[in-house]
């Protein structure tokens, strides 16, 4: 039998597929005995890596925008919910035919396909994140994110952040199975007031192990579909690491603005 992880259990308590469910007291205790004290933001070396230096503020991006086509993805299973739908249409019209229940639910088929792909766009604009690290040594993540390490990687301190960005703030947990949201259908159809809406946010915080070495915390906002994102400011800047790669340009215009903005500024070693 494997093992809960915490991220797991937490998910669990805070976004179950029912109410009754709900554990919301022990998702709180759980965050809390895991919440990182500083996280990071790995940058390349150009206007808006700068510009997160000089303002102090976060992009939140909108979902559909972002690097990974499957992020904030759900899966659904059309034959269990067109089961659910024959269910009920039977205990309806009880002296129903097998032909007419098979060209029903080949109707429904397309209707239930057609439904729940443009709801997993609008899904995905609905909702602005903005990644961050819990480790500022990541090799992979200076050679993909930092410009082969030529750019430079933002320390965020968090342990004198106002309460409400906490609220915006979780883990992902990493697995191959992707969020299955057939059940929250079927059950939206049957018992709606026994399910838990925010169940569907598990999706926007669930990604493929193969991304795992990212260590990844999410900041995300329930945003407006037609925005590309939000800008965010309150979290500090506690130093900012240049990748030993930087050019002597880049390293220049890093110190100006350390300077100025009185963050301490440091050099990656080789790694």
């Amino acid at each position: 039998m494997s093992c809960e992880s915490w991220v797991e259990r937490l998910l669990n308590c805070q976004f179950p597929l029912l109410k009754d469910e709900l554990a919301l007291d022990e998702a709180q205790e759980i965050l809390c005995s895991h919440r990182p004290n500083k996280l990071y933001k790995y940058r390349q070396a150009d206007i808006y890596g700068f510009s997160i230096i000089e303002k102090g503020e976060l992009w939140l991006a909108r979902a559909d925008t972002v690097n990974d086509e499957y992020d904030c993805f759900y899966a659904y299973d059309a034959e269990k919910i067109l089961d659910s739908h024959e269910e009920k249409f039977r205990r309806m019209y009880p002296d129903v035919s097998d032909e007419e229940i098979r060209q029903r639910r080949q109707f429904t088929r397309g209707k239930i396909e057609h439904d729940l792909n443009e709801l997993r766009e609008y899904f995905r604009k609905s909702f602005a994140l903005c990644s961050l690290s819990e480790q500022v040594d990541i090799p992979k993540m200076w050679q993909e994110y930092s410009g082969n390490h030529s750019g430079f990687c933002i320390e965020f301190n968090l342990q004198n952040v106002q309460p409400e960005l906490w609220k915006m703030l979780l883990p992902i947990f990493y697995t191959d199975e992707k969020v299955d949201i057939s059940e929250f259908i079927v059950g939206t159809y049957k018992k709606y007031e026994t399910i838990n809406a925010s169940f569907m946010r598990r999706a926007a915080l669930t990604k493929s192990l193969k991304w795992k070495y990212e260590q990844e915390w999410r900041m995300i906002y329930l945003s407006e579909p037609n925005k590309q994102g939000v800008p965010l400011r309150g979290i500090p800047i506690s130093c900012v690491y240049l990748g030993y790669e930087a050019s002597q340009d880049t390293s220049d215009h890093v110190e100006s603005i350390c300077r100025r903005k009185n963050i301490p500024l440091k050099k990656i070693q080789i790694m």
